[in-house]
This record gives structure tokens, sequence and C-alpha cells, in this order.
């Protein structure tokens, strides 16, 4: 809910979505219909934890299915949500992404200090960007593209069941784009723009993402390892941070 505090949600914004780029996943930017069928898709070994105290909360997933892998994690604190992901591989052609952003579009976009205006726009990261009172931070490089664009769209397309209801409206949707020819990864950090980019040390170890910041540290172990002075012999979620000492095992 943070991340819609200034402008309302639109329901009808779901009828306008590009399905393959639903902001926080990862996935392969393919033309596979979306529709709904009887198969069951997963068939996958994920796995996965969450921990929430006060204003400081983790979440792990070590996401396999046959076609795609990733291994992500959130890290929440005060009025700062990172994304992170590493380990990210295609086992089948096609491009894979990464979206942040992908809703209507009321107010200005500025990448950097330079409003966007209707068009596709590219960014080799190391940058921010500001929307509707939130500002997203790129702290490493990457292939990031943005695209503002005004759509048409009908209910009946992602619910069969439902009346011909078209709809149309601005678009905003930022994704980063992976190298499928290696493992992949990203970062971004979501906050209040009207408060101070957060102090944060990014940690990326063998299988290990995680933040440090004068607080603590956060951290997501995918396979037993150390970093820092920290070492586990089991995957999971670390926090010592502020007043807050657990570990939470991954959910085989």
């Amino acid at each position: 809910t943070m991340l819609y505090t200034r402008y309302p949600w639109k329901q009808s914004s779901l009828a306008l979505r590009n399905w393959h780029k639903v902001p926080g996943t990862t996935e392969l930017q393919n033309s596979d219909s979306l529709l709904p069928t009887r198969q069951y898709p997963h068939e996958n070994s994920s796995s996965y934890c969450c921990f929430a105290e006060d204003s400081v909360a983790g979440a792990m997933m070590r996401f396999r299915v046959s076609r795609l892998q990733a291994d992500k994690a959130w890290f929440c604190f005060d009025k700062y949500i990172v994304c992170m992901g590493t380990n990210i591989k295609s086992f089948e052609p096609g491009s894979v992404a990464t979206t942040l952003v992908q809703r209507f579009r009321n107010t200005q976009v500025l990448l950097g200090n330079k409003p966007l205006t209707d068009g596709e726009f590219r960014s080799a990261g190391k940058t921010s960007f500001t929307f509707e009172g939130m500002r997203y931070l790129l702290p490493e490089s990457g292939s990031f593209k943005f695209l503002l664009d005004h759509r048409q769209g009908n209910w009946n397309t992602i619910n069969l069941e439902h009346p011909s209801s078209p709809v149309s409206g601005d678009m905003l949707t930022v994704w980063q784009e992976h190298d499928t020819s290696t493992p992949g990864q990203y970062l971004y950090v979501i906050h209040p723009e009207n408060i101070p980019a957060p102090e944060i040390k990014y940690l990326r170890g063998n299988n290990i993402i995680g933040i440090h910041t004068p607080d603590g540290i956060i951290a997501a172990f995918f396979s037993p390892g150390k970093i820092l002075d920290i070492e586990t012999a089991v995957p999971g979620l670390y926090i010592n941070f502020k007043n807050i000492r657990k570990f939470i095992p991954i959910c085989e």
C-alpha cells in the first residue's frame, strides 16, 4: 500500500497490462499464451521463507521451474524496500526481464532529473527515477527500459466470461533486461521521494545476497555459506537488525 499513497490504484489497469511484465516478477519475454489451462504449471522445486516484526521485514524465494530459475529477496525497513535477485538463468530461447513498474501513469516521470515524454527510453543504471511520489533507486549497472504509452484494452481479454468492456489509459512500464549468456542479477530500492536515500552497503556473495546498514544486516543465504562474519550451515534468512535477532530456515 505504500506505493499507492498519493494516487488511487485503478482496477481497469489490469485490462491494459502486458502480463509478461507483472511488477516484481522475473519472467521469459516470449509470446506464450497466458490464458488458463487445465495443465499444472508448477512442476518446480521452489522454496521460500519470510519474517516481519515492527518496521523490519525480509523474504526470500528460490524459484525453480523447467524453463527458468532465479533467487529473489526483499528486505524492508522503515520506509525502504530493497529488491534483489541473483542466479537468474534461462533454459530455453527468449529474453528474460525483471519488471519494476507497470501501472497507470497519472503524473510526470523523472529519470534522474529529466522528464520523460511518451515513448521508449533506455538507461544503463546507476541512477534513479521518480513517479507518483516514490523514488526508485537503480544502484547497479544494467539494461533498463522505460515505456510510456497510451493503451487500449478490454476486460474480456483477461476474463473470457466478462462482457466486452473497452478501457484505455496512459501506462508506465519499467523493466531490466537480463543477458541470458551469463547468470543475471538485479537490484532496485523503493522509498518515498521526500526522504533521503538510505545508507546501504549491498552484499553479494556465492549464493548470498543482502544489505548492511548502520542498523544491522539482513541477508538471504540460498545455500550454506559465509559473508562478512556470518556463516550458516543451512539456507535461510538471517536478520541482525536493530533489536531483532532471527534466522529462519528456507522451506524446502
